[in-house]
């Protein structure tokens, strides 16, 4: 079922002309930095829906961050800058970047856990 969405969405693409990477000194680096112009994982959606992962505590924060996060979801594949499975693991890979972190800085991410006020 999951398989049949996603490929269904596979026309939901980057338009031909909307990113050309390599013109500049700067870009041939990104260029081979990043793979071969490989735009996976969407960092518009991801980076939102990580901060609201880190401040899932405090409830105004993490409903802003995730509006935000599914409003860049949706620009970004209106604007046809990502492919759908590039926006739609997103929110994925930020949860496993998340837990990651947590487990390898567990003490630093005590530091930032809200406590309520009593």
């Amino acid at each position: 079922m999951v398989r049949a969405v996603f490929i269904s969405l596979t026309h939901v693409g980057i338009h031909p002309e909307a990113i050309v990477p390599g013109l500049g000194f700067f870009d041939g680096i990104y260029t081979y930095l990043n793979f071969q112009t490989g735009l996976f994982f969407s960092g518009h959606t991801g980076l939102p829906f990580l901060v609201a992962l880190i401040f899932w505590d405090m409830p105004r924060v993490r409903y802003i961050l995730l509006t935000l996060s599914f409003t860049f979801a949706a620009a970004v594949l209106l604007a046809h800058i990502h492919y759908s499975i590039d926006v739609f693991a997103a929110p994925f890979m930020a949860y496993g970047i998340f837990k990651i972190a947590q487990y390898l800085f567990h003490h630093d991410y005590e530091l930032i856990t809200f406590t309520p006020k009593t």
